[in-house]
């Protein structure tokens, strides 16, 4: 009874075993089927993961090259950043200059207002300074009218004499019509209806041939002005001993020519002599004896008289 017991409660236990050792294939299987699962679904994964990886290195390496681009453009976006620095700095200080430059205009109009404020005082204060300046015009307006015209006919122009004479050059006849006589037309022609004709020497004394007296010059002189141009005695011939009658002399032998001009005739033409005693400058001349060119001259003064006293009928 024992050893069936026995025998019966070893098959339990073994069948127990199988049932574990089954228990265990089955969970095994179980587990071994699951791990096959999971190691397929790594193994898929790492299959993924592979492919992202290639993925991702090609993504760095795209990325690396778009990094150096980025760098790359990064240094020229500092060197523009430079250059951007130096064109603002260059900028301010444009415009600290154009602030001074504004200052300068602002201090300037300020002047210009200060002085346009003064000008309106004065214009306020002389209101009526055209008033009495156009009074002054009326009551002068005739004055340049009245003034002389004085024209020179001097050595240096190529108005000479020859030493101690007073008869005029061909040359000196020529250079007057050329250069003289329209001035004082166009000076008849505004009014002036009187001439004086000044004859002026140096002050070299006359030499010792000429000194000898002509108690007869006055008269001599005269009947070459009172004989309608037709003079019967030469000037030259018609001895004087002074430099005031030399210069008498040409002043007369110049009156003559104008007489004979056209556009002269009626005009009143009066020889005066200044002889030696006035200079070129029309001052008291220095007694020097020396030759002066400049002294030796005739002068033609033109004026106005409202009654003309006509020196020659």
């Amino acid at each position: 009874m024992r050893k069936k017991t026995k025998s019966i409660m070893q098959s339990e236990v073994f069948v127990i075993i199988m049932i574990i050792i089954a228990l265990l294939y089955i969970t095994m299987s179980i587990f071994t089927t699951s791990l096959i699962k999971e190691n397929k679904k790594k193994d898929s994964n790492i299959t993924e993961l592979i492919i992202e990886n290639k993925k991702l290195k090609d993504i760095n390496a795209t990325t690396c090259i778009e990094l150096k681009d980025l760098q790359n453009r990064n240094h020229t976006t500092e060197e523009q950043n430079l250059t951007i620095c130096i064109q603002l700095k260059d900028l301010l200080d444009k415009n600290e200059s154009i602030e001074e430059k504004d200052k300068m205009i602002n201090e300037m109009n300020n002047s210009i207002h200060d002085l346009n404020r003064t000008l309106t005082e004065i214009k306020e204060e002389y209101i009526d300074l055209n008033e009495t300046l156009v009074e002054i015009q009326e009551k002068y307006k005739d004055l340049n009218k009245t003034l002389p015209v004085v024209i020179t006919l001097a050595e240096q122009e190529g108005f000479s004499f020859t030493p101690a004479k007073a008869s005029l050059s061909d040359k000196f006849k020529k250079d007057f019509k050329k250069n003289k006589l329209q001035n004082i037309i166009n000076n008849i022609k505004s009014g002036f209806n009187i001439i004086e004709v000044y004859g002026y020497t140096d002050t070299v004394p006359i030499s010792s041939h000429t000194k000898k007296y002509n108690p007869k010059i006055d008269k001599e002189l005269h009947q070459c002005l009172d004989n309608n141009l037709n003079c019967s005695i030469d000037i030259d011939n018609i001895k004087f001993s002074s430099n005031l009658e030399l210069g008498l002399k040409r002043a007369i032998s110049v009156t003559l020519f104008l007489k004979g001009l056209q556009g002269l005739e009626d005009i009143t033409i009066k020889p005066y002599s200044g002889g030696q005693f006035i200079n070129e400058f029309g001052k008291i001349a220095e007694i020097t004896g020396k030759k002066n060119p400049a002294s030796r001259r005739i002068e033609i003064k033109l004026s106005r008289s409202q009654k003309p006293d006509k020196f020659v009928e």
